[in-house]
């Protein structure tokens, strides 16, 4: 399922999930950028997901939608290293998006 979950690809997940009862990585799904996996991952799996290191992944790699999706519930005091990591990597879509 990470595999899948790295590649975007929601199709396939929808399959394991009612095959396999593992959770799978949130960080690479938001390193990847792929918003609508990470919607979807936290549908059935919240209580796996760390959002403050989700959120770092996504803002470190440049992806600007995944940064606006995971950062709802997100204390602004918890976007700091979010926001450096995205600063360090040039990334001004991902730092606007973490903007309150």
């Amino acid at each position: 399922m990470d595999g899948s979950a790295a590649r975007g690809r929601l199709d396939i997940l929808r399959t394991l999930r009612r095959t396999r009862s593992e959770g799978c990585s949130f960080d690479a799904s938001a390193s990847g950028g792929h918003a609508e996996v990470l919607d979807w991952l936290y549908k059935f799996y919240d209580y796996l997901g760390d959002r403050v290191a989700v959120l770092e992944a996504a803002a470190r790699n440049g992806h600007a939608e995944a940064v606006e999706h995971i950062r709802v519930n997100i204390p602004r005091s918890d976007t700091r290293v979010a926001l450096a990591a995205a600063a360090a990597n040039n990334h001004i879509d991902a730092m606007e998006a973490l903007r309150p």
